[in-house]
């Protein structure tokens, strides 16, 4: 087996340690640029989660906004790590897939597709790219019956959202990382990123200088999307609760798009 994880997974190890039987659960948000190897980094941690709770029937779910992107991409990256390692661990049950690692099963879901369900116990929760799930709710039951550690990452892409305020939780580690960070990242990926980069006179001149991008997926940084009628938002998640009983929204309509404005009770 080849284990050679980045410092991230060092500084989660660490701190799960430190922190395992507090009477909070363990939180940690990580977050930060494109191929910053976030994920794998995770990845190695629930692996050796697994293996130091061998034949325990512990219990992670890992979740995406749907199913069909936690198939697509989550699942293919933890194959993808396995295979770095030079591990064989097949995926059972393909339509909602499953591994057992060392007597310890890992579930894949989408959390759309789960929301209509009661959120099911679980000693670890992995939500990879959380700032794709646009409303707390469905992730709060979840986490609600997490019994030891609820991770999450992504790449930050918006200057507020609801996740970011898991940071005011007890036991809750945020980091931050790039793609410096990953030391097994090629330099082919390593040109691209870096050709976002406003600063350079050859992105510019080659066209690919990009600020919100650089930002985001060069430098980790929190920062509001491209485009925004109004930059200066507040995003919410869910409306509070003096607002449940109107509400009103207005929908700017393009060329020959109508403009709406709806009225809900």
């Amino acid at each position: 087996m080849i284990f050679d994880p980045n410092t991230l997974y060092y500084k989660m190890a660490l701190y799960y340690t430190q922190h395992k039987n507090d009477p909070d659960k363990v939180i940690i948000f990580n977050e930060g640029s494109s191929r910053s190897s976030k994920t794998w980094d995770t990845i190695h941690f629930i692996f050796t989660y697994c293996e130091h709770n061998r034949g325990k029937a512990k219990e992670w779910y890992i979740f995406r906004d749907t199913l069909t992107n936690c198939k697509d991409y989550t699942l293919k990256e933890f194959q993808n790590c396995f295979a770095a390692m030079k591990l064989n661990i097949p995926v059972k049950n393909p339509q909602k897939p499953e591994i057992n690692l060392f007597g310890n099963k890992i579930y894949f879901r989408g959390l759309q597709e789960e929301e209509a369900l009661e959120a099911a116990p679980s000693d670890g929760i992995f939500v990879n790219e959380i700032l794709d799930i646009g409303s707390q709710a469905m992730v709060s039951g979840w986490l609600m019956r997490c019994r030891e550690i609820f991770i999450a990452d992504c790449n930050p892409k918006f200057s507020d959202h609801w996740s970011y305020f898991l940071e005011k939780r007890p036991n809750a580690l945020f980091t931050h990382s790039t793609y410096k960070n990953n030391k097994h990242l090629q330099q082919t990926v390593i040109n691209d990123i870096e050709s976002y980069n406003p600063n350079v006179q050859a992105n510019i001149d080659a066209g690919t200088a990009d600020d919100y991008r650089w930002n985001v997926y060069g430098l980790g940084k929190r920062c509001s999307p491209e485009g925004l009628i109004y930059p200066l938002v507040t995003w919410i998640g869910d409306l509070p609760d003096e607002y449940e009983k109107e509400t009103w929204g207005l929908d700017f309509g393009y060329t020959n798009s109508p403009a709406v404005l709806c009225q809900t009770r």
